[in-house]
């Protein structure tokens, strides 16, 4: 009996440490995962901004020459 009990425990120590590699894994991309959407978030709004630097001229000429109209 002590043997079988000693057999059982050495399979549950091997799958719990498997067990333990893989949450360590799932862990390691789930805080990759969460880097990668904030760069996601801050490049959209980068190009947002740069997107509106660049068209500000012509949306004040626009602006300008549709003011008359009012």
């Amino acid at each position: 009996m002590d043997e079988k009990i000693k057999e059982l425990l050495e399979k549950n120590l091997e799958v719990s440490e498997k067990s333990l590699l893989i949450l360590k894994k799932l862990h390691r991309d789930l805080i990759w995962r969460k880097v990668y959407s904030i760069l996601k978030i801050f490049f959209v709004i980068a190009l947002l901004v740069i997107g509106f630097l660049q068209l500000q001229p012509y949306l004040n000429s626009l602006t300008n020459l549709l003011s008359p109209i009012k």
